[in-house]
């Protein structure tokens, strides 16, 4: 049985508006000439345990989500030019009111995951830390909790004419 938890959280509704008027900008034919085509998509992970085994099923993200709920999402990006791409730079958000699934991150051509705590300011690999001064001049570096994560950024190193790559990561609904 299954029992669903219908709440509105702002900065997820928001979200998932400002993601598909994005969707819609980047499929309308003024963009079809860009050498690089994006289309992000979220979806809800739901677990469900089938025949003793946890399965996965991707839904598509809904308007409500309640708290605790794993989102997933998805960038597919499409090189529509006849030259190859180089060092593109593929930034994804990790709206306010969610966390970083840590390990989440996937892109499936080469490429570097980078990621910020001040809101794009700085990309460095996971784990991040930063340098605190204390009180008495002295400085002192701190890991960075993922929970403080604001961005994710994949830089794709290259991206064939005519060819795509799929980048994937998780957060979670506080």
């Amino acid at each position: 049985m299954k029992t669903s938890v219908k709440r509105v959280n702002p900065a997820v509704s928001f979200f998932a508006a400002i993601l598909l008027a994005g969707m819609t900008l980047l499929s309308s034919p003024a963009l079809a000439e860009e050498p690089l085509l994006l289309v992000t998509s979220g979806f809800v992970v739901e677990r469900n345990l089938v025949d003793g085994k946890m399965v996965e099923e991707l839904t598509p993200l809904p308007e409500n989500i309640s708290p605790m709920t794993i989102i997933h999402y998805q960038i597919i990006g499409t090189n529509q030019s006849d030259k190859a791409l180089k060092n593109l730079d593929i930034v994804g958000a990790i709206p306010t009111g969610t966390l970083y699934e840590n390990n989440t991150a996937n892109c499936d051509t080469d490429s570097s995951i980078l990621f910020s705590f001040d809101n794009r300011q700085t990309f460095a690999p996971a784990p991040l830390t930063r340098t605190v001064v204390s009180e008495d001049g002295k400085e002192k570096i701190e890991p960075v909790s993922s929970d403080e994560y604001t961005d994710i950024k994949f830089v794709v190193k290259e991206l064939p004419a005519g060819e795509a790559f799929k980048i994937t990561y998780r957060v979670m609904l506080q």
